[in-house]
C-alpha cells in the first residue's frame, strides 16, 4: 500500500513472508497441565479444579468440604 492514500500499489510493497502456524495457542498450557496431573498422580493424590464466578460460593463450598472431610482426609488448596 502506498503511504499517502492506502491504495494497493505493488511497487510500494515491502518484502512479505507468510508464516503458517500449526501450533495450538494453548499448547504450553496443555503441556503444563499434563505435567501437573502426572506429578499429582505420582503422589497418590487427587486434584479438583474449582472455577466459578466471583461471589458464587466457591470459598463457602471449600470451607464446608474441609469441615466435613478435614478429619478424614488431608486437604490442601492453592
Amino acid at each position: 500500500m502506498c503511504d499517502s492514500c492506502g491504495c494497493h500499489d505493488p511497487s510500494t510493497d515491502k518484502a512479505t513472508m507468510m508464516v503458517d502456524v500449526h501450533t495450538s495457542l494453548l499448547a504450553e498450557n496443555a503441556k503444563q497441565a499434563r505435567e501437573n496431573r502426572q506429578h499429582i498422580e505420582a503422589l497418590g493424590a487427587y486434584a479438583i479444579n474449582l472455577i466459578s464466578s466471583p461471589g458464587s460460593g466457591n470459598s463457602t463450598l471449600l470451607e464446608h468440604t474441609i469441615e466435613l472431610l478435614g478429619k478424614e482426609l488431608r486437604i490442601g488448596f492453592i
